[in-house]
């Protein structure tokens, strides 16, 4: 019974459509025509045919809803894996310091002293910032092995949006010029080079970089 109510539910509308058609093919039946397999031939001729244009508009709406969930699962998933590289991107980044780096700029704090800042702009924190600095007006006594003494500093790490203060000092007491020439390198493999030149104008310090 149950079943046979399910069908009923499901065919209600092409049993009706076909049986209209079929009473009225029989109403416009010659008297020659079989008047006994009119109603039946038609009949069944229509529910057939209604019933394969109903199925066609359930498949084309099933797979129409079919392609819609799978535009969602694949956007969802796109989404996912994105936030997956960020969080993994993140992760190096903040382990490695990945493509981050730090540069000095200068400060001059009076006419004599004259400090390097170490500033980092970047996403990540600058981990194992490394390298060392000369100063070309300052001769090296041994010429044999490099014409000019190299000083090395390492700063552990400068976090993002962070400045170190005072990360190299220079005293310029006495002297016209400084010429300052900075080489280093991060953990993550990443390599700065700066040069800057600090002349004494009169009463007024310049500073080129």
């Amino acid at each position: 019974m149950r079943t046979f109510l399910q069908i009923i539910r499901e065919f209600w509308i092409q049993i009706l459509l076909s049986f209209k058609w079929a009473v009225y093919k029989v109403c416009v039946a010659s008297d020659s025509d079989n008047l006994i397999s009119v109603f039946p031939t038609n009949f069944s001729a229509s529910i057939f045919l209604i019933s394969w244009m109903f199925g066609q508009v359930i498949r084309v709406k099933k797979q129409h809803k079919i392609e819609d969930e799978f535009n969602i699962v694949k956007s969802e998933l796109t989404s996912l894996l994105h936030k997956i590289e960020t969080q993994t991107n993140n992760l190096i980044g903040y382990s490695t310091g990945g493509d981050s780096l730090a540069y000095f700029t200068p400060v001059i704090y009076d006419d004599n002293n004259i400090s390097l800042e170490l500033i980092n702009n970047d996403t990540y924190p600058v981990f194992d910032f490394t390298g060392n600095w000369l100063n070309q007006d300052e001769e090296n006594p041994d010429k044999g092995i490099k014409p000019h003494p190299r000083y090395p500093f390492h700063f552990q790490a400068i976090y993002p949006g962070k400045l170190l203060r005072r990360a190299l000092n220079f005293d310029i007491s006495g002297k016209e010029s400084l010429r300052i020439i900075i080489s280093a390198h991060t953990r993550s493999g990443r390599s700065v080079w700066q040069q800057f030149k600090i002349l004494r104008v009169g009463d007024t310090i310049k500073i080129a970089h």
